[in-house]
């Protein structure tokens, strides 16, 4: 993960010293062209299920983005995966594509769903991306202190 931690926001969700969650944003194609696009992933432990602890971070990570000038992100679903679509759902992420049949886990193929969210207007050309180490440090307090 340094080329992440490197590149994009990664935030961890800590309570008494253990670690109860993760969010990450990562560059969702290598092509130039597509350095305003990323893709989300959040993690939590079983014990954080139901408390927005989930919501909390990608919340977070999307502010991260948006200052990074990332224009697009898109969150990968497996099937049968309701709380993840409908957190997906209540940030405003709409359903984009499914992929049948993409992955295989635990002796059966399983198919994804991505979701997607704009972050900016696309109505001029962008600014260049920044790097998360680019970030002013108040910015990126003030991001996590609400």
């Amino acid at each position: 993960m340094d080329g992440i931690i490197q590149d994009y926001a990664c935030i961890v969700c800590e309570v008494d010293d253990e670690i109860t969650g993760y969010a990450y944003a990562h560059r969702f194609a290598e092509r130039a062209g597509y350095n305003w696009t990323a893709e989300l992933s959040v993690y939590t432990d079983s014990k954080a299920k139901g408390l927005g602890v989930g919501r909390k971070l990608y919340e977070k990570t999307l502010e991260h983005c948006r200052l990074q000038g990332i224009y697009s992100v898109y969150g990968l679903v497996a099937e049968n995966k309701s709380a993840i679509e409908k957190l997906h759902e209540k940030l405003d992420f709409r359903l984009a594509v499914v992929f049948r049949n993409v992955g295989f886990k635990e002796g059966r193929w399983l198919s994804c769903s991505y979701y997607e969210k704009d972050l900016a207007i696309y109505n001029r050309e962008p600014n260049p991306f920044m790097l998360i180490s680019d970030i002013a440090t108040d910015d990126i307090d003030l991001i996590l202190s609400k």
